[in-house]
């Protein structure tokens, strides 16, 4: 993927440019370049995926609160294959192959491969290859916006009202690496 389209979602916009900043020089970010604490407000809708392999798997590490709220139950530490079968995961599983193969981005929005049966009409997520010897995809950081009504049709920067606490707005990053460090802890904390 060469470019991302202009008519993203400004929440997976604000990712890719972080992603992107982040970036050491023609090699791949990798978890030990992306702060969580960069981008708080994009924190329920994110998702970092462990890569293992041989065999090639992928199990969630960390998952946002928005994301949960849609699959309708706890993610973390759980593997794909361990709650999606038969052209679910192979969907799944070959979107998240080829960011592995590619080492670049992959970007989508249609309506909900998983979960159709739910009231969103479109899902728009983005992937991004994570590596920490900046060559090797280890990990993929995720974001997806889920939406019940087509994403053209509403205005998109007016909604970040259910993202952070208001407790947490405009406070320094000392504040919110106090206040969300213990959200971020637990076994397979993502500040590791």
């Amino acid at each position: 993927m060469n470019s991302l389209p202009n008519e993203m979602h400004p929440d997976i916009k604000n990712l890719y440019e972080y992603w992107c900043s982040i970036a050491p020089t023609s090699r791949l970010p990798g978890r030990q370049h992306f702060d969580p604490l960069d981008v708080p407000v994009l924190l329920p809708r994110l998702l970092l995926i462990d890569v293992h392999r041989e065999p090639l798997r992928f199990q969630h590490r960390l998952v946002g609160s928005k994301i949960e709220e849609f699959a309708g139950e706890n993610l973390t530490g759980r593997r794909y294959a361990d709650r999606l079968a038969g052209s679910n995961l192979r969907r799944v599983e070959n979107y998240l192959k080829r960011v592995v193969e590619l080492k670049q981005p992959s970007w989508r929005r249609g309506k909900p491969l998983i979960r159709w049966e739910k009231e969103y009409v479109e899902l728009e997520r983005l992937y991004l290859p994570l590596a920490r010897d900046g060559k090797t995809v280890d990990m993929i950081l995720a974001i997806s916006v889920h939406s019940r009504q087509p994403m053209g049709e509403k205005p998109l920067a007016n909604a970040r009202a259910d993202r952070i606490p208001s407790a947490v707005l405009g406070r320094s990053r000392k504040f919110v690496r106090r206040h969300l460090s213990p959200l971020l802890a637990g076994p397979r904390s993502v500040m590791a």
